[in-house]
């Protein structure tokens, strides 16, 4: 009975492979925990304590956020709640990513089957994420982007004609990106979990960078933005100095996301050394956090300047939340079927998350 209150935690060389972290040596907890002791292992010391902590904390931090984003808006525009939709879906998939995470990291040692089914929904709800983060920008940041502005930039186009873009042809470019801006959100959410859960089922040699770089696929959403803020610079009176100094620091903190995750610093220099605190997927949580974190600063000053109402048609329910629902769906619909084959595996599986 005591062994039951108080698991103990083992070596990599007492773990089955599919459970095995790159260059962690201790602090596992072997698979065939309960529910229970995985709950009483958030405040042991194992490998995947801080884990579960560094996206936790967040959930709530972020809630809190939201939470003070929703009635702030509410008193300054009043009746317009249709301008809040995109705040919601966007909260929806910030909330996903740091629950399905700071879940999968703490039930993780319930089964290997488990194990496999906590990180299929871990991916499935960072792609969620970047669905949700493409709908805010479309609807609070987009309209405020000179480089998407079709008369501004005609007239601008043609006082620099023909060493640049011909003005009719950015017309068309804008018109087509207006259409297709959530269908590639809808899209690329699709490839990132169909690809990272595939990463899991076959022995992939560069899964960690096929992960990390599947994930930043929806960024590519953000050129507009780029695009912007470089050919405007220092001049760039429609887009505030804090909504430029977040979005730089937004991919500074996913840049170092991303490093560390594929690199495996530090415990790749003294393996068994960063085993419970330091290692790289701590240094990969906090900088995610901290990424979104200034992405809800910039997402904040975006709003502040549509006060008045969003230009166009204001988003309703179904191609905001409503968007984000089907992609839930559609999200759960592949993650089953994957489910599938791994309660066929006899053997295999992954060496990671």
């Amino acid at each position: 009975m005591e062994e039951r209150r108080k698991p103990s935690l083992v070596l990599s060389s007492q773990m089955p492979v599919q459970a095995l972290e790159r260059f962690i040596t201790s602090g596992y907890r072997s698979p065939g925990y309960s529910a229970a002791q995985c709950l009483r292992s958030a405040f042991m010391c194992t490998n995947e304590t801080l884990n579960f902590w560094t996206h936790f904390l967040p959930l709530f931090v972020c809630l809190a956020k939201f939470w003070q984003l929703l009635l702030l808006q509410q008193q300054q525009q009043g009746d317009a709640q249709q301008q809040l939709w995109p705040l919601c879906a966007y909260a929806i998939g910030v909330c996903f990513v740091f629950t399905f995470s700071s879940v999968a990291h703490l039930f993780n040692a319930m089964s290997l089957r488990v194990r496999d089914l906590c990180y299929y929904f871990d991916y499935g709800a960072v792609s969620i994420y970047g669905a949700g983060a493409s709908i805010a920008y479309y609807h609070y940041v987009n309209p405020s982007l000179k480089v998407l502005d079709r008369g501004f930039m005609s007239e601008w186009l043609r006082e620099r004609s023909p060493r640049l873009l011909d003005p009719n042809a950015h017309g068309v470019f804008c018109a087509l990106l207006d259409r297709l801006f959530k269908p590639l959100a809808f899209a690329f959410s699709v490839v990132c979990t169909v690809a990272c859960c595939l990463s899991r089922l076959k022995r992939c040699k560069h899964r960690y960078a096929i992960r990390t770089l599947v994930f930043l696929l929806p960024q590519t959403l953000t050129l507009p933005v780029t695009a912007d803020l470089l050919v405007f610079w220092p001049d760039v009176r429609h887009i505030t100095a804090a909504f430029a100094a977040n979005f730089v620091r937004h991919f500074t903190w996913l840049f170092l996301a991303a490093l560390f995750n594929i690199s495996k610093l530090p415990e790749r220099c003294l393996p068994g050394a960063f085993d419970i605190v330091g290692h790289s997927h701590q240094w990969f949580h906090l900088f995610t956090f901290l990424a979104i974190l200034d992405e809800m600063y910039m997402i904040e000053e975006a709003m502040s300047a549509h006060l008045g109402g969003l230009p166009g048609a204001a988003p309703d329910f179904a191609s905001t939340v409503g968007f984000m629902l089907a992609l839930i769906g559609c999200t759960w619909a592949i993650i089953y079927v994957f489910s599938r084959f791994t309660g066929r595996r006899a053997d295999g599986g992954d060496k990671d998350k």
